[in-house]
């Protein structure tokens, strides 16, 4: 790889999963925590001024992941998540870039707001409108991040592998014989992990070659939990119950019912269309015992 990877927030799901495949394939990279452990650097977002930027040099990715993503996270204790998502956030990639390192910010879907059925999904140049305190951090933190140089920014939709939490729980009922209870609608542009991981090793590859800005990183069609849930019956475990449940009321004022992106820039940079979500389960859980 042209630069070596280094992955902040280390701990969270995603990044553990692009770490471990680094692993498997030999390629060297840095990890980054909040939490002190001997194999990787510590890093406090609310306290950036104490990492140790020696450790970071000009051949580096820093693949900046870290965040407090929840939703409700972000709205309940808003002063503690809009330091780590955006003062933090930018205050340590200004640093990196400071030491000639380059930055991959991974932002959300949810910076655009709610999408309206028939209308054409996003593409990355619209202006956001972000719904939600988390979705508005990542959008002020992207719009101070963008002006500062070598740094590039994906929005992610929903992440899916066999153990992100939707998928999990899923799994949890099929194996005890509980109805899984499904919002809906609630629909994103769900991106299997391995795409997510593709793209990582392209910006690691190719990073000057790389000239849209920003790239939406997610399936082309947007699927819903319902629709993904009985895809997942249907390919894994036939014996999933499954109930449509509404929300409480508060649950979709910091999160779009429906996200639809467009996608093109995302092929351009796998050379390939994105895994559909039936093809991302199948290819997740290949060898399963169904139940």
């Amino acid at each position: 790889m042209l630069l070596k990877p280094v992955l902040v927030g280390i701990g969270g799901g995603i990044i553990s999963r692009i770490a471990d495949s680094f692993r498997q394939k030999n390629i060297d990279f840095e990890g980054i925590s909040s939490r002190k452990q001997d194999k990787y650097w510590l890093l406090d977002l609310t306290n950036p001024s104490e990492f140790d930027y020696d450790l970071i040099t000009d051949d580096h990715l820093i693949v900046l992941a870290a965040a407090i993503s929840s939703p409700d996270k972000c709205q309940k204790e808003y002063t503690l998540a809009r330091q780590v998502n955006v003062e933090g956030t930018v205050e340590f990639a200004q640093r990196c870039l400071d030491r000639g390192a380059r930055v991959l910010f991974f932002s959300s879907d949810t910076v655009y707001g709610p999408s309206q059925p028939g209308e054409a999904p996003f593409i990355e140049d619209v202006t956001l409108q972000p719904l939600g305190e988390y979705a508005q951090m990542k959008a002020e933190a992207e719009a101070l991040l963008l002006p500062l140089g070598e740094v590039k920014v994906i929005r992610l939709s929903y992440v899916f592998w066999r153990d992100d939490k939707f998928t999990k729980y899923l799994t949890q009922c099929a194996l005890t014989n509980q109805a899984a209870e499904i919002f809906d609608p609630f629909d994103r542009c769900i991106v299997y992990i391995e795409d997510v991981k593709a793209a990582v090793e392209r910006y690691c590859d190719a990073w000057s070659d790389i000239y849209d800005k920003v790239i939406n990183v997610g399936s082309s069609i947007p699927v819903s939990r319902w629709q993904f849930a009985t895809m997942f019956k249907n390919l894994v475990y036939p014996n999933l119950m499954l109930t449509k449940v509404e929300p409480k009321e508060d649950f979709f004022r910091a999160r779009p019912r429906l996200i639809s992106m467009d996608t093109q820039r995302l092929t351009r940079l796998l050379g390939r269309q994105p895994t559909t979500v039936e093809q991302a389960i199948a290819r997740e859980f290949s060898g399963e015992d169904q139940v």
